[in-house]
């Protein structure tokens, strides 16, 4: 055999050697881009998160201002009823107070009536 001819067990190595490189190549650059896809992927989902919170904490405020209008609201109308209920009250009072007034003006003029047209 002249020496420019490899053995057969070095070419066998040369292949394996070659082999192992290639493979160390294609899994690398199949890992990038898996890495990359999942972290794609991730920022998808985190994004997709942020969303929803965001709508969430609006919704929430929507709501605790509608919750908010409807108390004062509630408010005005207790405050407009019991302001009417007082004038009732109060009405009432007068009408009890001049009912009153006009009894015993009647029942002290009977009184005076009859126990004065008698001396």
């Amino acid at each position: 055999m002249s020496q420019t001819e490899p053995q057969p067990w070095e070419l066998m190595r040369l292949l394996t050697s070659m082999n192992d490189k290639l493979d160390r190549v294609v899994t690398k650059d199949m890992f990038q881009a898996e890495s990359r896809r999942v972290d794609d992927r991730i920022a998808d989902v985190a994004k997709d998160i942020a969303d929803e919170r965001v709508a969430r904490e609006k919704a929430i405020n929507e709501e605790r201002a509608a919750r908010e209008k409807a108390v004062e609201a509630e408010k005005r109308a207790r405050k407009a009823l019991e302001e009417a209920a007082q004038a009732r009250s109060d009405r009432l009072g007068v009408w009890l107070r001049w009912l009153a007034g006009g009894l015993v003006a009647s029942i002290g003029t009977a009184i005076f009536t009859r126990f004065s047209g008698g001396m």
